[in-house]
């Protein structure tokens, strides 16, 4: 495969830019600036457009960073010659691969040809972007190394199946990604212990509880009993109770009655003391008037006669009759006076009344002193409502416990199967890592051996390149089945990394230009060298030169430099 020719419209600085590479070996020498790498940027975007940005890999920043300084249509195109034909691929870019296009036209025809994609890159060189990047392309930077899936597939004649590399890597991919959940699900051995903590912790409780329980069934048989006790005696009290509340009424007749006799024993003995007082008062009003009716009638008399015989002896008369007037109220007084027999009656009256007073006040005694008894025993009946309370309590709490021990004996037997739950999923977890890791080790395994298969001759090309640059250099040097290199030392292997930016840059060149003939075994790509021995002494430069120069018999190569002494 060749490049013919190419012309960028809009890409980073460059504008409006055309170029003729229709040669096997094409040195461009321009100064720092000029713009060199964003022609190689542009050489690899034609044939493997441009990634997306936000990726972390170095040179999937580039979409954003070639975006034309001055504006305009993003993108070019290039015409090359293959075993197929020859072609112009036109692509412009997007802020979004979304947005590009891409279009092929056949030179012969003048046509848009369908024999590739905008894939082209891939399906012209047989490998992905990555595998490109690390062994057609050299940028003027670090060199990566070492060997891709897709490198070790062209190599060791797996590319020949179909999907074989994207079934590797997505079984790698999906080994990976179980791994990840598999990790991610497994139940953690803190909280299992965590639940076994908890359900322990439950099973102290039941055991407290049930204790508890135990306690408070032989209380609450203790207080029944005391209760069905007391109930008898409550059972008796409610009989005399009737018998009680007849007693007050009986109090009450009593007093009642009492009272009554009282009242009338307080009447008779008024009565008795006012009597004799009474006779005489009664006595001297009858008196006084036969006087004064005695002395009314001798005045008139005299008056009426006149004071002679005849007057004296109608006075005398008078007088006799107010005499006789006298003695009818001595009668009449005499009449009212009471008899023996009456006061004799009324004596034997207010002994009997007082003796009935007595009667009653010792049956108010009497039913008193039995008053005293029934509040002892109303007292014995609160103490019966408060152990029944206490009881009714007591019940209510063994209930509680007996709910909570129910409560927990669910939760204790919750835990037991989560903890059963979680022990069967870690080791089910545990199993499925074993076999992920040994699916993996022996995948590992498989492509390890598959590398074993061409190590050697890519080892043999390597050193025959290494022994024209440096030949005291190469037995220090090993290379394992990744194709990294290691420098060799007494304390052990060092890596790449370990030696000078010069030295590491040497070793990639080197290890590139071995890997090209194995990995590119049908079309062969355009091998583009931005400033490669930059960092390299002069001596080394110039050797690797003459190396560059035979691969230009195989491949079509690019070669930017802005340094005379880098010149070739």
């Amino acid at each position: 495969m060749k490049i013919l020719r190419l012309y960028i419209e809009n890409f980073g600085k460059l504008s409006n830019f055309a170029l003729e590479l229709d040669k096997d070996f094409v040195a461009i020498r321009e100064d720092n600036g000029w713009g060199k790498t964003t022609l190689s940027i542009f050489l690899k975007a034609m044939f493997y457009s441009m990634p997306q940005k936000g990726n972390n890999k170095p040179y999937k920043a580039e979409r954003s960073k070639y975006k034309p300084w001055q504006g305009g249509v993003y993108g070019g195109w290039i015409e090359f010659e293959s075993k197929k034909g020859s072609y112009r691929i036109t692509r412009t870019f997007a802020d979004t691969p979304e947005g590009d296009t891409f279009s092929l036209v056949n030179l012969k025809t003048g046509l848009e040809s369908k024999d590739y994609s905008k894939d082209i890159g891939l399906e012209l060189f047989g490998c992905g972007v990555e595998t490109f990047m690390v062994t057609a392309f050299f940028p003027q930077m670090a060199l990566a190394s070492g060997l891709t899936d897709e490198m070790r597939a062209n190599m060791s004649g797996l590319g020949k199946f179909e999907n074989d590399l994207g079934a590797l890597k997505d079984a790698e991919k999906s080994i990976a990604n179980k791994v990840k959940s598999v990790r991610s699900d497994r139940p953690k051995q803190a909280d299992i212990d965590d639940q076994k903590s908890a359900k322990m912790q439950v099973e102290r409780l039941i055991q407290s509880t049930k204790d508890d329980i135990e306690s408070l069934k032989e209380k609450i048989e203790k207080k029944e009993k005391e209760l069905k006790e007391a109930k008898a005696f409550q059972n008796q009290f409610d009989r005399n109770n009737a018998l009680h509340k007849e007693k007050l009424q009986n109090i009450e007749k009593a007093n009642k009655y009492r009272l009554s006799l009282q009242e009338k024993l307080s009447s008779l003995l008024s009565q008795k003391l006012e009597e004799k007082p009474q006779e005489d008062k009664k006595n001297r009003p009858s008196l006084v008037l036969g006087i004064a009716i005695s002395v009314v009638i001798f005045a008139l008399s005299l008056v009426l006669g006149g004071i002679n015989i005849l007057s004296w002896a109608v006075a005398g008369v008078v007088a006799i009759a107010g005499v006789i007037a006298c003695a009818i109220c001595v009668l009449l007084l005499t009449k009212n006076k009471p008899k023996p027999q009456q006061k004799q009656e009324n004596n034997s009256e207010v002994e009997a009344l007082r003796e009935e007073i007595k009667r009653q006040e010792e049956i108010v005694r009497k039913y008193s002193e039995q008053e005293d008894s029934f509040d002892e025993n109303s007292s014995k009946l609160q103490e019966i409502y408060v152990l029944e309370k206490d009881v009714a309590i007591d019940k209510n709490d063994l209930k509680n416990l007996i709910n909570q021990n129910e409560e927990a004996c669910e939760r204790v037997a919750y835990l037991d199967r989560e903890i059963t739950s979680r022990e069967q999923l870690l080791q089910e977890c545990k199993r499925k890592l074993v076999l992920l890791e040994k699916t993996h080790e022996f995948l590992s395994k498989a492509k390890e051996n598959v590398s074993a298969r061409y190590v050697e001759p890519m080892k043999k090309a390597f050193d025959q390149i290494l022994e024209r640059v440096d030949a005291k250099e190469k037995e220090k040097l090993s290379l394992n089945v990744n194709f990294e290199v290691s420098e060799i030392s007494p304390t052990g292997n060092k890596e790449i990394e370990y030696l000078s930016q010069g030295y590491r840059d040497l070793l990639s060149i080197v290890q590139r230009l071995a890997l090209l003939d194995d990995v590119y075994k049908d079309e062969k790509p355009f091998v583009l060298l931005d400033d490669p021995c930059v960092n390299l002494d002069d001596k080394k430069a110039t050797l690797l030169k003459e190396v560059i120069k035979e691969f230009s018999k195989r491949y079509q190569l690019i070669y930017l430099y802005c340094h005379t002494r880098n010149e070739m």
